[in-house]
């Protein structure tokens, strides 16, 4: 799992940088009318993802299960009626898009002149949706088999490509059409690189449509029926706030929350890059009914997730005003406010990762899709009703409560019951640490920020993220990790010397 670990965060770090310097120049590039407008079209769009019905995160469960258990048919017929269905997937991506084009910018209230470039837009952004559908599929292949490595290469190279292809497309002052056609581009050529690389990883798998099963059609989407309600209520907390910005306070203001659900974004992605090898892995465990070390790998994931994700939403917290001043300029402060009631939530839904990972894998995630759909359709009401009196920040309200209330109070005590594992032992196990080390980190940083002197500008920054990661770090090791994980990371230091 390490090589998968340390591959995702080369891609993180990679794509970061890119999307980081890619943004002010998109939005400089656009406008903030257009920049808001590619958004909330992109919201809309990303909607579209929802056709999958689930099929990807049923992928990732059942090649991971199907390599542990050595069905080396079953895995065959598995990931070529996966692969069908991402085509025909795609197909229906195409139509809806057609559709949405017509009758979208009537009800977000485009103005006239900008129909037309809007419908284009639909159109391209559609295009490459369904592109995506069977690169994807693909993906889950790779991660499947923890080919990681071959995963995250992929995707480098098409954010890359992409990053490229809008610098040039906004350079001619092609617009928004030219920024779509970028993205549409860069996905093909993504769809064409993980052909190879699946092909790469395992010469004896063939991707034919003469393979796919009806029988195992009928069992993806027996699993995958919940993992789609699952994804449908995290579309709705996670995509909704722009059209709910855009209908009741104007289109222009869904590029300053924007910044702030970006930066959750990248908060994420660092997240995920650590836990995502956790689903084939779990899944494998579960092929072998090795209950026993699939509770134990959950203990210890749970225990790093809650570490880094108070380590970074602290550094979130504690820089936030000074990021983003250097990043977009001053007139963007005022996603600081929004940038500290989202970062609560996501916090504290980011620790809880693993536990979604281990109800995928072991096939209990019935109850995880509807309280997660339930947490989405209140995210979208309370956002509606709390916008219209606090604007931007009731939005990020009504993302915040629902997300917290169900991480605090529902999840953490159904994937016990699951994993039957106690209270205390999770507690002991995966929280005491972390709560304890976050509480330290935070007195000795007030201390420090409170009688030192502030340095201004990027070598400020850089300072202040510096010896607070340097502090969070010792700290870890010290009281975060337990003496057999430390005595692990110095042999794999060892080894890793020894090998280079």
């Amino acid at each position: 799992m390490t090589k998968s670990i340390l591959s995702n965060w080369g891609a993180m770090i990679v794509t970061g940088l890119v999307s980081f310097f890619l943004v002010p120049v998109i939005i400089h590039g656009l406008g903030d009318f257009r920049y808001g407008l590619w958004v909330l079209v992109g919201s809309f769009i990303d909607y579209g993802g929802l056709l999958d019905l689930g099929i990807r995160a049923t992928l990732h469960r059942y090649v991971g299960r199907l390599r542990g258990a050595e069905d080396r048919e079953g895995l065959q017929e598995t990931v070529s009626t996966a692969f069908c269905i991402g085509w025909v997937t795609a197909a229906a991506a195409i139509l809806l898009a057609a559709i949405v084009a017509v009758a979208l910018p009537p009800l977000l209230n485009v103005p006239e002149a900008s129909r037309a470039e809007t419908r284009w837009l639909i159109l391209l952004l559609g295009a490459s949706l369904a592109v995506l559908f069977p690169t994807r599929i693909l993906g889950a292949c790779l991660c499947g088999m923890h080919r990681f490595d071959m995963y995250n290469l992929a995707a480098v190279f098409a954010v890359g490509i992409r990053a490229t292809l809008i610098v040039i497309a906004l350079h001619l002052e092609y617009g928004l059409s030219g920024v779509a056609l970028a993205t549409l581009i860069s996905s093909v050529l993504w769809l064409t690189f993980n052909w190879i690389l699946v092909r790469y990883s395992d010469p004896g798998l063939r991707l034919t449509f003469h393979a796919a099963s009806r029988q195992r059609a009928r069992e993806l989407s027996g699993y995958s029926m919940f993992a789609f309600l699952g994804s449908a209520g995290d579309y709705l907390r996670l995509y909704t706030d722009s059209a709910v910005i855009g209908r009741t306070l104007g289109i222009a203001l869904v590029t300053p929350f924007s910044v702030a659900a970006r930066l959750m974004e990248y908060f994420r992605m660092t997240l995920v890059g650590v836990a995502g090898p956790l689903m084939p892995k779990m899944s494998e465990m579960e092929g072998r009914n090795d209950q026993h070390e699939l509770r134990q790998l959950f203990l210890r994931s749970t225990r790093w997730t809650t570490l880094l994700s108070l380590f970074l939403g602290s550094l979130l917290v504690i820089n936030g005003r000074a990021f983003l001043q250097l990043w977009l300029g001053t007139r963007f402060l005022a996603s600081y406010p929004l940038l500290i009631i989202l970062v609560t939530a996501y916090v504290v839904d980011l620790a809880q990762y693993p536990s979604t990972v281990a109800l995928y894998a072991k096939g209990r995630h019935k109850a995880l899709a509807v309280w997660t759909v339930a947490e989405g359709v209140a995210n979208l009401a309370l956002s509606v009703v709390l916008a219209y009196r606090y604007g931007l920040a009731g939005v990020a309200l009504g993302t915040a409560i629902p997300m917290l209330a169900t991480k605090v109070f529902v999840q953490p005590w159904y994937t016990l019951r699951v994993l039957e594992l106690s209270l205390l032992d999770y507690g002991r196990a995966a929280l005491l640490r972390p709560l304890m080390l976050f509480v330290c980190f935070l007195s000795l940083t007030w201390i420090m920020v409170s009688r030192g002197a502030i340095l201004e500008g990027i070598p400020g920054l850089i300072l202040a993220i510096s010896w607070q990661s340097a502090l969070f770090v010792l700290l870890a090791w010290r009281f975060g990790l337990s003496y057999s994980e430390r005595q692990r990371l110095r042999w794999f230091g060892v080894v890793h010397a020894v090998r280079t």
